[in-house]
C-alpha cells in the first residue's frame, strides 16, 4: 500500500523491529482481511528516504500499533518513529511480545498508562484469538479518538463580524448540540 497525504486515507501503522517481521507480516494480513487499512514498511510503505517514509506513515496514521521487545526498545529508528507519533498525538496501541520484560526508558515513558495487548507465546493455535484482542483494542482506540474529536469540535466557537452593524456574533455549540448565539 502506498502512503498518501490525503487525510481520508488514514491507516493503522505497524511499528516493529525487523527481527519480528514474520509475525508482524502475518498480523498485517489478518488485519487487512478484517477490512482495516494497514501500513507496514515492507508492504509498499517504504521508499528511498527512510525518514520521510516513517514520517508519512506516522502523519497518515489514525493509530499506531507498536510491537515491543528489547530489540524494539534498542532501535533508534523505532524510538524516533514512536516519539514522533507521540508528538503528533497519534494514539498508540502497545503490544508486548516478550516474557519477563517491561519497557523502560523512552519506551516505558511513552507507553506508561497504556493497556498492553499480550501477544507473548503467540502460536498457530492461538493466533486468531490473540490478534482478535488486538483488533478489538484498535477499534476501541479508533472509537475513542472519534468521540474525542467530536467533543472537541462540538465545543468549538466561531466568531463572525457584521460590518454593516459593527457587531460581533459569537456562535458556539455545546456538547449537547445546543447552538448559542451571542452579540456584542
Amino acid at each position: 500500500m502506498t502512503v498518501s497525504s490525503n487525510s481520508s486515507s488514514k491507516h493503522v501503522m505497524l511499528s516493529y523491529q525487523w527481527n519480528d517481521q514474520k509475525l508482524v507480516s502475518e498480523i498485517y494480513q489478518y488485519l487487512k482481511k478484517n477490512n482495516l487499512s494497514v501500513w507496514m514498511d515492507i508492504q509498499g510503505g517504504m521508499k528511498a528516504n527512510i525518514y520521510e517514509c516513517m514520517a508519512e506513515g506516522v502523519e497518515n496514521a489514525s493509530v499506531i500499533v507498536c510491537f515491543m521487545t528489547p530489540t524494539y526498545q534498542a532501535s533508534e529508528n523505532c524510538q524516533q518513529e514512536l516519539q514522533f507519533a507521540k508528538t503528533q498525538r497519534v494514539p498508540i496501541v502497545a503490544c508486548r511480545l516478550t516474557h519477563n520484560w517491561k519497557p523502560t526508558g523512552w519506551l516505558g515513558l511513552i507507553t506508561a498508562g497504556l493497556l498492553m495487548v499480550d501477544l507473548k507465546d503467540i502460536t498457530n493455535s492461538n493466533f486468531e484469538r490473540k490478534v482478535n484482542k488486538l483488533l478489538e483494542h484498535i477499534h476501541l482506540t479508533l472509537d475513542m479518538k472519534t468521540k474525542s474529536q467530536l467533543v472537541s469540535s462540538s465545543s468549538h466557537t466561531n466568531t463572525e463580524f457584521d460590518q454593516d452593524h459593527s457587531t460581533s456574533k459569537y456562535v458556539s455549540k455545546t456538547s449537547r448540540g445546543i447552538i448559542k448565539v451571542t452579540h456584542s
